[in-house]
């Protein structure tokens, strides 16, 4: 999915504003793209990942 960001917004993962996990093995991909001489600057204000061998749970890339 990609998300062309023109203005401040907030992106929560699946499930995330329910307060429910979401289903497992479950992929999410978004691409953030800026205009032309702007920037996308992502802040976390929670995380919450399992712990595994090589990020093979959860992950951010």
């Amino acid at each position: 999915k990609v998300i062309i960001v023109r203005q401040p917004g907030i992106l929560y993962s699946q499930g995330f504003e329910k307060n429910s996990n979401y289903p497992i093995n479950v992929q999410c991909a978004y691409q953030l793209q800026a205009p032309l001489g702007m920037h996308v600057r992502i802040h976390f204000s929670t995380l919450d990942v399992d712990i595994s061998d090589g990020c093979g749970g959860d992950s951010v890339s």
